[in-house]
């Protein structure tokens, strides 16, 4: 790649656009949901609302039911299955396409989404990384970011 690309690529990213509000709330609501049951108390992750143990259909561990409330199909988690610190539960990936509106370039933002559960709380922990970006212009295509990721 030539010097010249190079700068060109450095001052793309400089003006990288943000991601619009919304997007992680977007990215939230597509990813798996859980309804996770602690003693008798249970949570949906999906519309974060607390309800009775036994307004569920099946209180089986890793069965998938409906939230009562929200009526999201959602995989149970029950707090008695005891586990070491955080576990990941699930990986999503998601792309966010920006095109500006002073340039005919396409902004593209590669995302790595991850759930985590922590003992004794019936709080997810999501985390939204992004891995990858891209940038189209007429000509050509530049890309920033982990070299391992896909």
């Amino acid at each position: 790649m030539t010097d010249k690309k190079k700068e060109l690529g450095r001052l793309l990213m400089e003006d990288f656009p943000k991601n619009p509000d919304g997007v992680q709330q977007e990215m939230h609501s597509g990813m798996a949901q859980y309804l996770i049951m602690m003693d008798d108390i249970c949570r949906c992750t999906a519309c974060g609302k607390r309800f009775r143990a036994d307004q569920i259909e099946h209180n089986d561990h890793r069965r998938m039911c409906h939230c009562p409330e929200c009526c999201t199909y959602a995989t149970v988690i029950l707090s008695r299955y005891r586990f070491s610190g955080t576990i990941i539960e699930g990986e999503q990936h998601y792309v966010v396409f920006l095109s500006s509106p002073d340039t005919d370039y396409l902004y593209v933002s590669c995302f790595d989404c991850t759930v985590y559960f922590a003992q004794h709380s019936d709080t997810p922990i999501y985390d939204f990384l992004e891995t990858q970006r891209y940038i189209f212009t007429e000509n050509q295509a530049f890309r920033y970011g982990h070299d391992h990721y896909y």
